[in-house]
């Protein structure tokens, strides 16, 4: 109502327009009383240009509506079209647009853009999907064939279905793939390490076209045929390798025996061992066995040319280890004191006493862990008294005559005086070894040495030795430790 009220309201207005117009124009041909037919005529001009004006007015919104028809009948086709290729419901006039109204082409327009937009998206998802199936068709030599064109959209239902198809053969790709792959990776290899597979390899063309081929390229086809080619070659190339390998290996592992061996006996650090314990055909070929026969001559040599001082370093070594050894077992907690074997006999044999020498095996191990104190403590006295023993007086291997003066002079005459004179005790005392209960003998001076001057005899080259019997012959029971010798004072005391 608002709406038709405007338009009364602006057609009044132009209606009150023209009539004030009209009473102007009259006052200004009445100024210069203009005649009756010139007014008529210059008032249907005016009203010409009105009508006019109106007629325009008229048939541009005649054609402005039946353009409005026509496009809301073409946007309706168009609507129609792509939610059939989309799989959508019919499209009905929303409730409270009228049919063939403004608001309904806007609304057609709106519903245009969104199904156009996802049209566009399934379209292109649909070509790249084309694209990729028939990229795979040729890398794996496939006849595959579309059952709808590519052109037109896709159903959903087949358009699944493809897609499962892509990526099954997008899958067999990667496998064939994977399977020429490590084919190839390994004749490859065999034919770079074995002579016989690489001089079989240059006699047929086949098989050189096989390994060179690059795999990673686009054009390479991934057919059938291809990897059966690849299967049987390799079939057949297998058995000459796995023989080369083992002949390989057992002349490794020999030769390296052999000089692992030289290794230990040359005491070659681990660091200078730069041969690999086994055979690795990736790292390891023909010149490799060569090198190592050339280091097993080398260390040959200088073991033959070291062997005694190597020999007596490894008898060394041999009882340092067992000393380490013994050492760590000592650091044990349970070394000395491990019982149990004990407990576990009593309890089983309750009756049946264990003695050793008529003790039980503790009291045993504690008897011998004290006599072996008891020795040592002895070794130990015996070495102080060395230390505190005069060296006994022995003959002197100089001449004994001595010229006999004609007068005795004061210088000849004098002797030495008592305070420097030696004592000799006349008793030793006696020792007895530990082990033949034998009375060991220490030599005692027979006689005391003749003071006077020396004559003008050579020295000697002779040095006595400080005590007859060396130290290490001196074995003494331990209750020879106790005897009256020990309170007796040393010779060396008396000086």
């Amino acid at each position: 109502m608002s709406r038709r009220n405007s338009i009364i309201d602006a057609y009044g207005t132009v209606e009150r327009k023209i009539r004030s117009t009209m009473d102007e124009l009259s006052k200004l041909w009445d100024d210069i009383d203009m005649a009756d037919a010139m007014r008529v005529n210059r008032v249907d001009k005016a009203f010409t240009h009105i009508v006019s004006l109106c007629d325009d007015m008229l048939a541009g919104e005649q054609e402005m509506v039946m353009n409005l028809k026509n496009t809301i009948r073409e946007n309706t086709r168009t609507v129609q079209k792509y939610r059939s290729e989309l799989e959508m419901p019919p499209f009905t006039t929303p409730p409270g647009i009228k049919e063939n109204s403004v608001a309904l082409m806007r609304h057609m327009k709106t519903e245009i853009e969104r199904l156009e937009s996802e049209f566009n998206a399934r379209h292109e998802k649909q070509r790249e999907l084309v694209e990729k199936i028939e990229k795979l068709k040729v890398r794996l030599d496939s006849n595959f064939e579309f059952n709808h064109p590519i052109d037109s959209l896709f159903p959903r239902k087949e358009n699944d279905k493809y897609e499962d198809e892509c990526e099954k053969m997008g899958e067999l790709l990667s496998e064939r793939f994977t399977v020429i792959e490590h084919l190839q990776s390994e004749m490859k290899g065999w034919s770079r390490i074995c002579n016989a597979i690489s001089e079989s390899a240059r006699d047929n063309q086949v098989l050189q076209d096989l390994l060179t081929s690059n795999i990673d390229s686009e054009s390479f086809v991934f057919s059938k045929s291809n990897v059966d080619l690849y299967g049987a070659f390799h079939a057949e190339m297998k058995p000459i390798y796995e023989s080369w390998l083992e002949e390989m290996e057992f002349r490794w592992l020999e030769k390296y025996g052999e000089i692992a061996d030289l290794w230990d006996k040359c005491m070659i650090p681990e660091h200078e061992r730069i041969f690999a314990a086994r055979f690795e055909p990736g790292r390891h070929n023909e010149q490799h066995i060569i090198e190592m026969e050339k280091e097993c001559n080398r260390l040959r040599l200088k073991y033959e040319a070291c062997k005694a001082i190597l020999d007596i370093v490894e008898h060394w070594k041999s009882y340092w280890n067992e000393k380490l050894d013994i050492e760590n077992r000592r650091k044990q907690a349970n070394y000395y004191k491990n019982t149990n074997s004990c407990e576990e006999y009593d309890e089983n044999h309750q009756n049946e006493p264990l003695l050793i020498n008529g003790m039980t095996p503790n009291e045993y191990v504690e008897s011998i862990k004290e006599e072996h104190k008891r020795e040592l403590k002895f070794e130990l006295q015996l070495k102080k008294e060395e230390r505190t023993r005069i060296q006994s007086p022995q003959p002197s291997e100089k001449s004994l005559k001595r010229p006999i003066p004609r007068f005795r002079t004061p210088k000849s005459a004098k002797t030495e005086p008592s305070a420097k004179r030696i004592h000799f005790e006349p008793v030793l005392p006696t020792c007895f070894s530990p082990v033949t209960s034998e009375q060991v003998s220490f030599i005692t001076p027979v006689r005391r040495p003749q003071v006077g001057p020396k004559t003008s005899s050579p020295k000697s080259s002779y040095t006595p030795s400080r005590t007859a019997t060396p130290l290490h012959e001196r074995v003494m029971t331990p209750s020879s430790m106790t005897s009256s010798a020990s309170k007796r004072p040393l010779s060396r005391r008396n000086l």
